[in-house]
C-alpha cells in the first residue's frame, strides 16, 4: 500500500508541477522568423521568452454563451419522457395488482399479455 502511495505522490508532483520551458526567437538573414528552445547558432541576437505556467487558453470574445433556453428545451423533453415512461410504468404495476387478486384462466392470460406489451414498450420509451 505505501508503494502505491509513493507512485501516486510521485505521480501528482510530476503532474502539477509547472513547466518552466525557455523559447528563444530571432531572425533570419533572408528574413524568416525562427522560434526554438535553444539560442540562436553564430552569434545572432534572439529575445528570450518564458512559457507561463497557466496555459489555458482564454475564449476568443466574439463567441458568446450558448442561450439557457436550449437547456430549458432539453430539460422540458427529457421530464416529458420520464413522465411519458412513468405513465407504462403504473399501468404494469396495475396489472400486476390484478394478477395478484386473482383471476379466472381466460382474464390471467389476458393480463399477462397486456404486461408483456406494456414491458416492450416501456423498454422502447426508455431507449429512445
Amino acid at each position: 500500500m505505501q508503494s502505491n502511495n509513493r507512485w501516486l505522490l510521485l505521480w501528482i508532483i510530476l503532474v502539477t508541477a509547472p513547466t518552466q520551458a525557455e523559447l528563444f526567437k530571432w531572425v533570419d538573414a533572408h528574413g524568416r522568423t525562427h522560434y526554438s528552445d535553444s539560442p540562436p547558432k553564430g552569434g545572432q541576437t534572439s529575445l528570450k521568452y518564458h512559457a507561463p505556467a497557466d496555459n489555458r487558453i482564454a475564449p476568443p470574445a466574439n463567441i458568446k454563451p450558448r442561450p439557457k433556453r436550449v437547456k430549458k428545451k432539453r430539460h422540458k423533453k427529457r421530464t416529458r419522457k420520464r413522465e411519458d415512461c412513468s405513465k407504462y410504468q403504473t399501468r404494469i404495476d396495475k396489472v400486476q395488482r390484478q394478477l395478484r387478486a386473482g383471476y379466472k384462466a381466460a382474464r390471467g392470460n389476458t393480463l399477462r399479455a397486456r404486461r408483456r406489451e406494456l414491458n416492450k414498450q416501456l423498454r422502447q420509451c426508455q431507449k429512445g
